[in-house]
Formats: C-alpha cells, structure tokens, sequence
C-alpha cells in the first residue's frame, strides 16, 4: 500500500499544482480537519474517523484525505484525493455556503479475521 499512496501523493501534488498555474494570483490558503464518516463494505458497517488535507482558492480546492475505521474483526482504510471546482460563486459570493462539484480518486483496503484482504480502487463524483 506505501508504494499505492506514493503515487496517489503524487498525483495529488501535479493536480493540485495544475489547478493553481491556472489560477493566476488567486489568494491560495491551507486547511486541515478531522474528519467522521461511516463505512460500509459486504454488509458489514463501521463508523471511521480521518484526517484531510488541502489547499484552496476561492475557485479550486484540493484535499487528501486518510480515513481508518475498525469494528470488531473488520478494520477499513482508505486514501482518497479530491479536486473540486466551486460553481456558481458569483450567485454565492455573500453566502457562507459554497457549492462545489469535482471527483475523487482513492485506494480501499478491508481486512477480517475470516475475510483476509481485499485491497481496491475508488472513484467518484463530488
């Protein structure tokens, strides 16, 4: 899985640079959160927590996210990138909330006791 999040590293840092060459001299700022979801893999349920990472602009944001969730014999990981586009912005400029629409890449990985482990990809519309 390092050799996996090497690459998807990668592949973050080129789409997050590419994203901002564009930009021009838009005000680029970092955040950092933490992160709680639920997943659910083959009818087994788990609640997970994560850590993001990302940089935005007032039109492009761009996350790395990891997300680890363990219930009983089940243990849940993945990895996933994000590249959004805010839209709309002009109708939104005063409004706290921001519309975005972008994709999501990720490696997945499920480990069990009676399962072994199943490792995958991950794709998405945000």
């Amino acid at each position: 899985m390092r050799q996996q999040f090497s690459k998807i590293f990668l592949t973050s840092l080129m789409l997050n640079s590419i994203s901002y060459a564009s930009d021009g001299i838009e005000e680029m700022y970092g955040f950092v959160g933490i992160q709680a979801s639920a997943t659910q893999y083959d009818n087994i349920s788990s609640p997970s927590i994560g850590l993001k990472y990302g940089q935005q602009t007032a039109s492009w944001r761009t996350a790395i996210s990891y997300n680890y969730g363990e219930d009983s014999n089940d243990r849940f990981q993945s990895l996933i990138i994000q590249m959004d586009k805010g839209i709309l912005t002009d109708a939104f400029k005063n409004i706290p909330f921001k519309p975005y629409l972008g994709f999501s890449l990720g490696l997945v990985e499920h480990s069990g006791n009676t399962v072994g482990t199943d490792r995958g990809y991950l794709y998405g519309l945000n």
